[in-house]
């Protein structure tokens, strides 16, 4: 699958990733997932805020490393000298840090897909 094609996928409340063509989907995360991705996040934030190191986003948002891989973190960072990555519609390239929060169901796919991936593109 290209980056095209999984624009046309449905806005219908499942997390799509393509990690080397391959379409992955999950359902929505579980409230205790996210209650830790919003924990981290806010964490993060705070001190990026207070040393004015740059941004830091929160899925669902796109990764796109090339038209073959497009995934979506739970928590990302960029720092202040690579924020031109952030388009309108994505985040192009790799960020200076990603945070994923481990579940049965995505166990698989985070630590072995998506760390390759991370790793193959610089994070």
């Amino acid at each position: 699958m290209t980056y095209d094609q999984y624009c046309l996928l449905p806005d219908d409340g499942k997390q799509y990733e393509v990690i080397d063509g391959e379409l992955f989907m999950t359902p929505a995360p579980k409230p205790k997932h996210q209650k830790i991705v919003l924990r981290v996040a806010e964490e993060l934030d705070t001190h990026v805020k207070k040393n004015n190191l740059g941004e830091v986003f929160i899925a669902p948002v796109d990764i796109l490393f090339d038209q073959h891989t497009v995934v979506q973190p739970d928590v990302l960072f960029i720092s202040s000298s690579r924020l031109g990555i952030v388009k309108e519609e994505a985040i192009e390239g790799a960020p200076d840090l990603v945070v994923e929060v481990l579940s049965p169901s995505t166990f698989y796919k985070d630590l072995r897909k998506k760390m390759t991936a991370y790793s193959q593109f610089g994070v």
